[in-house]
């Protein structure tokens, strides 16, 4: 499988994730933080905006795919959600079911490794015209400096 067809999957599976938890917070949050946290209405508002913010990441990556356009801030958008979310999961330890920090842990580390993984990729899409801008900025700045 190529990275393009794993950033799709990846941004299929974020919508996936965010729209099970704006649908059903309870049932989806349950996994992660016990039923009975989950169900108390406080947690699934907060649930229903992870679910927004998912589904959010997911479409413009899968957008951006679409369109072959520049990938790299959805992708780092992603990795930001999946590192706070591991780390708050691991964070929380003993105070959520063992099943949610095995199961969001992985998960979450996963999206953190493959969105790390696809950001390198030079076949994300074309760079985006800030970085070449930067870029050229940047060696312009060089040749001045330089005697």
């Amino acid at each position: 499988m190529d990275d393009r067809a794993l950033a799709r999957q990846l941004a299929v599976g974020r919508i996936a994730a965010g729209v099970g938890l704006l649908a059903v917070p309870g049932l989806v949050g349950g996994v992660w933080l016990g039923r009975a946290t989950a169900s108390r209405p406080g947690v699934r508002v907060i649930l229903r905006a992870l679910g927004v913010r998912d589904v959010v990441i997911g479409l413009g990556l899968k957008t951006a795919l679409d369109r072959d356009a520049p990938t790299r801030g959805w992708l780092e958008g992603g990795l930001a959600a999946d590192g706070v979310d591991a780390a708050a999961t691991l964070l929380a330890g003993d105070d959520l079911p063992a099943s949610g920090r095995l199961l969001v842990g992985a998960l979450a580390s996963s999206g953190v490794a493959l969105g790390a993984w696809l950001r390198r990729s030079a076949e994300m899409g074309p760079a985006a015209p800030e970085a070449a801008e930067h870029e050229a900025a940047r060696a312009g700045a060089a040749s001045l400096t330089s005697p």
